[in-house]
């Protein structure tokens, strides 16, 4: 039997204005494998290969994730049933996950150093890509870290115990400990993954 409780009627609104939707391909993966095939998409050397492989199929599954947190967020709070909630919860978890993840891969590509055909660099300098600033990454890193302590506070018996045992998703912001993650500033890194992805990714045809 599922469980409803109350819900506050304004909260709705100011989900909308504080999580702003991610309208962005999550098919990269499949875009990025039929270039490999065709042979338009490096890197051309085994490891930069599977590093960008590796980012692009992170930032499908960020983008994702992402969609379903606030769709079962935005459910939530007209019916209150509180397993949509908690979907939500998993959902914003994974989100996070892979965008730290994604990041990871980043800065390891963008150490490669490789180039575009004009000399032009692949990933662009951290102070060309808000994503790639220490405080942005720091950000993610920390909330990401208290994520996966999660199960060693509570085994620990570390977490209070009036608690959640899982992210608490407000109306613009995600807090976990002392840790909060604006939704806007998480979906505004991700879009900029997404950018990244979609050169990796996109066949253009060029007629001559």
């Amino acid at each position: 039997m599922a469980v409803q409780i109350r819900v506050n009627e304004d909260f709705l609104e100011r989900l909308k204005l504080g999580m702003p939707s991610l309208n962005l391909d999550s098919s990269l993966r499949a875009k990025r494998r039929t270039g490999r095939h065709l042979g338009v998409h490096g890197p051309y050397d085994a490891k930069g290969r599977l590093i960008a492989d590796g980012l692009v199929r992170l930032i499908d599954k960020a983008v994702i994730e992402y969609g379903e947190a606030k769709s079962e967020l935005v459910q939530f709070f007209p019916d209150g049933y509180l397993f949509r909630y908690h979907r939500a919860q998993d959902h914003f978890e994974n989100f996070v996950n892979s965008l730290h993840r994604a990041v990871t891969y980043l800065d390891r590509l963008r150490g490669l150093g490789y180039r575009g055909p004009d000399g032009s660099l692949l990933i662009p300098r951290p102070r060309d890509i808000e994503v790639l600033q220490d405080s942005s990454k720091q950000s993610i890193r920390v909330f990401r870290d208290l994520l996966e302590h999660l199960d060693k506070d509570i085994l620990e018996g570390r977490l209070d115990a009036s608690g959640d045992v899982g992210p608490s998703l407000g109306s613009d912001e995600a807090r976990i400990g002392n840790a909060t993650l604006k939704y806007a500033d998480a979906a505004r890194w991700c879009s900029q993954l997404h950018v990244i992805a979609e050169h990796l990714s996109y066949v253009v045809l060029r007629l001559r």
